[in-house]
């Protein structure tokens, strides 16, 4: 199939070519039937290409969009063997800057090992009607997996179109041919009739050989623009065809969930059920896990005086992350077959694949069960199940230990044993027993296993100057972000970025110490600690010290619009929790806190509080996260409860000198009375 690259290897395209497949005489509108090979000029244009030159509606109609499509309509010719040729046209009108801008390039995927892609036409269209087609010179092929020569056949055509200018139409042909099944004599595709840009017409067709049966499935319609289907016989072939018309355009939002889970799109596929793709993968990677000499001596060496299973897992996970480097690239691109775990452990290397069978050997090797496990990453959406194929962008290992299925993820380099990325959790995986395949959802880690926990000490002195002493400590996938954030700094750069918190803390503020734990040690807590002078940590007024509570950051990013049309979704959940103390200067008492705030919205939770003392005065937040989706009728309240906090983050502490100090002074000063004056 023609394919733009996405998931854990995600490459910008300009336009995207989803993986698709063919169609036939009768079925499709004639303007977007095939036409003789001209160069790269194409055709001549038609009554429907030149109405359209003339129909800019497109411009008052969607203010917003960038350009539309005229016309995407993809067919597939399945051969008796499985193999196939794949024909695609594209036609885009160029509305504004915008689309100039976005549009003017065009991508295709292919791999050269079995596929041959070939560019029939590329033009611009300009509004008069002239023809510039795509100069040869502004066409190349190159490899995004160049940098590893092992993974580097996937390849990707490139070309730009000349004068782009709005009102002009972009359009081009392309032929895939395939000449190798990804799937023993079977064939499976999908395509997506959604691109957040308004389109008059999308299409997709199957054309399957005689007696070749095809199953498939439309997911995500909406049923205000309906995918229709057809079905024909022509010439012994059966021909399936789905098309939708008049999509509208819809503004895409911060953090909605993965394309892939709303997007209208149609499954196609001629594998009955899942034990036929468990039944090729395990073919195709039969002895690449095998237990060598060296493999045995490593695990026996790391093992050496262990018998737990568990604390043997640990080992060799914690070996592999630390040793074998990720090479990032995506299994739908380079392929479902594996480097054997031999060679792994030789070179050193390897992508998601590669790691988890020299994970996978290595357990067998500690007389632990494992088995592969297969998903799609949860940016990239969920597993369709209901259309057996290889859609699995990712590769992970599952281990039989007494707590039961335990996932080691090869890659997750900056998470320690028993923790998995977040691409991971909440993915089905089908994992390959020996009975056949399962399909298990991996667990998703509560809010309190991501934690970033921050302690303060602040000494205040009656001048306004302090010293701050902080303390930050992080769990799970928070401690994954700071690892990689301190692994990427040279030992300067680090000084510089805690000169540069004390900075921002306060007007002057300068740093004394600072420590950072060693981020590459994943068996130690990830903390880091500083301390800095704050010359101008609170404000003089007569008696009065004013300040606000440091290290506080409300924010409301992704919450700047009113209401939503998608849900939110996060790829994890999270907890944040401030504690400070503040000592006070020899007599001075609390004149003002804000009152407390407290509340729980849509699985978010957030608590902010003063606790007062003779000389000390106490901040404590918490917000958590608890959710990874938050629908659009409930975002107003989350957003109500984040427009609370940011408030209570804002409001300013107010501290009285010990001449006028009195249970009667602070009672004078209402909560209201203050807010209103300061």
């Amino acid at each position: 199939m023609i394919t733009h690259p996405v998931a854990v290897c995600a490459l910008s395209m300009a336009l995207v070519a989803f993986p698709a497949p063919a169609l036939a005489a009768g079925t499709i509108p004639a303007r977007a039937a095939a036409s003789p090979r001209s160069g790269l000029a194409g055709p001549p244009l038609d009554a429907s290409l030149r109405a359209d030159l003339r129909d800019m509606s497109a411009v008052r109609k969607y203010p917003n969009a960038g350009i539309e499509h005229l016309l995407e309509n993809i067919q597939v010719t399945v051969h008796p063997d499985g193999t196939y040729t794949e024909t695609k046209r594209e036609i885009i009108r160029i509305l504004n800057k915008r689309g100039q801008d976005g549009w003017s390039e065009a991508q295709e995927g292919y791999d050269r090992d079995h596929q041959a892609l070939h560019l029939d036409w590329a033009r611009t269209i300009e509004p008069d009607g002239h023809i510039l087609p795509v100069a040869r010179n502004a066409i190349r092929d190159d490899s995004p997996f160049a940098d590893y020569p092992t993974y580097d056949h996937y390849r990707v055509k490139t070309w730009t179109f000349p004068a782009t200018t709005p009102g002009s139409i972009l359009d081009y042909h392309v032929t895939l041919v395939d000449h190798r099944p990804a799937l023993d004599h079977d064939f499976a595709d999908d395509d997506y009739f959604y691109d957040f840009e308004p389109a008059r017409k999308m299409a997709y067709s199957v054309s399957m050989p005689a007696g070749r049966e095809l199953f498939w499935h439309v997911h995500h319609a909406d049923p205000a623009t309906p995918v229709r289907f057809a079905r024909s016989t022509v010439g012994g072939r059966t021909i399936y065809h789905w098309e939708i018309d008049n999509q509208g355009f819809t503004l895409s939002e911060n953090t909605m969930p993965p394309a892939a889970d709303l997007e209208p799109s149609v499954w196609v596929s001629t594998i009955k059920d899942w034990k036929a793709v468990d039944r090729w993968w395990l073919k195709v990677n039969r002895g690449k896990a095998r237990i060598t000499p060296p493999i045995q001596a490593l695990v026996a060496r790391l093992t050496r005086g262990i018998e737990d299973p568990d604390r043997k897992a640990r080992a060799i996970y914690d070996w592999v992350v630390k040793n074998i480097r990720y090479v990032y690239v995506d299994m739908q691109y380079t392929g479902f077959e594996s480097m054997s775990a031999n060679d792994v452990l030789t070179r050193q290397y390897g992508d998601c694949k590669a790691g988890s069978t020299l994970l996978l050997a290595m357990l067998r090797a500690a007389g632990i069960k494992a088995h592969y496990a297969l998903l799609e990453t949860t940016p990239e959406g969920h597993l369709v199940t209901d259309s057996p194929a290889l859609q699995f962008d990712h590769c992970i290992v599952a281990a039989d230990l007494p707590g039961g299925l335990t996932f080691l993820d090869s890659v997750g380099k900056l998470v320690p044993y028993g923790t998995l990325p977040g691409m991971d959790q909440g993915a089905l995986a089908m994992v390959t027993l020996p009975e056949g395949p399962s399909f298990v959802k991996i667990p998703v880690a509560s809010a309190q296993a991501n934690e970033v926990a921050a302690h303060q000490v602040v000494d205040l002195g009656a001048s306004g100057d302090a010293t701050v002493s902080v303390t930050i400590q992080y769990e799970g996938l928070a401690a994954a972000s700071a690892r990689s954030h301190y692994q990427q700094l040279s030992p300067e750069r680090t000084q510089r970025s805690f000169q540069d918190a004390a900075a921002d803390a306060t007007s002057g503020g300068r740093l004394l110490s600072y420590h950072v734990t060693d981020p590459e040690n994943l068996d130690q807590p990830m903390e880091v600690r500083y301390s800095y002078l704050a010359p101008s940590f609170a404000d003089r007024a007569g008696d009065l010290l004013i300040f606000k509570m440091p290290g506080f950051e409300p924010g409301m990013t992704d919450f700047e619009q009113a209401r939503r049309a998608f849900p939110m979704w996060f790829d994890s959940r999270s907890q944040s929790v401030n504690r400070t103390d503040i000592h006070l200067p020899s007599g001075y008492s609390v004149r003002y806190v804000p009152s407390d705030v407290q509340g729980e919205a849509a699985g978010v939770q957030f608590l902010g509080r003063y606790l007062e003392a003779t000389d000390a005065l106490a901040f404590r937040t918490q917000l958590a996260w608890k959710a990874r989706e938050i629908a659009p009728g409930e975002y107003p309240a989350v957003r109500t409860l984040l427009e609370r906090r940011e408030l209570f983050g804002e409001r300013l502490v107010v501290l009285q000198a010990p001449d006028r100090t009195g249970a009667e002074g602070r009672k004078s000063v209402s909560d209201a009375a203050f807010r209103k004056n300061h």
